[in-house]
């Protein structure tokens, strides 16, 4: 199964392959569940996952290069940034983040030693050191497009400085 550490930054152009980001395994005869064609609009799905409790989280790119994020409520938020995330123990990951009306919105994605993973979708209020909303992508159903042109659009997204200086908020 993919290894979700280079799901964001190891997609090579592969002819549109589709390949999962598993927290863990599928096992023989499941299907994970696909994100619906319109879940991006006209713009093309960098990452998607299914959530636990509603809805999907995605990271949707448009034909410019530039973004949007999709929440659990269907909800869109332009101008998304792409911050690397480190922690200890060689773990670490990608959030894709925006911030509108005083609340930041973030989909994220972690793995690290012994097969930790982790994605999901996370509210924080403006100023707040804990997330006020946390859904967790349902295990082995992350999915990334395997396209270098879209990890070429995402690259050149900015970067959320306080997502990289401090990390992802305490999550419920």
């Amino acid at each position: 199964m993919f290894d979700a550490r280079h799901a964001f930054v190891a997609m090579a152009a592969a002819g549109g392959l589709t390949v999962a980001c598993a927290a863990r395994p599928v096992t023989p005869g499941e299907q994970p569940a696909r994100a619906p064609a319109a879940l991006c609009g006209d713009a093309r799905i960098a990452f998607a996952c299914p959530l636990q409790r509603q809805g999907w989280a995605a990271v949707c790119v448009a034909s410019d290069g530039s973004g949007h994020l999709v929440g659990p409520d269907g909800g869109r938020a332009a101008s998304p940034r792409h911050t690397r995330l480190s922690f200890t123990g060689g773990t670490g990951g990608y959030a894709f983040s925006t911030e509108d009306g005083g609340v930041r919105r973030v989909v994220y994605s972690i793995s690290g030693a012994r097969g930790f993973e982790e994605q999901g979708y996370l509210e924080q209020a403006a100023g707040a050191s804990r997330a006020r909303r946390h859904d967790r992508c349902q295990p082995g159903s992350a999915e990334a497009p395997d396209d270098a042109a879209l990890l070429d659009a995402i690259e050149r997204w900015p970067t959320d400085v306080e997502l990289q200086t401090r990390g992802l908020p305490e999550r419920q």
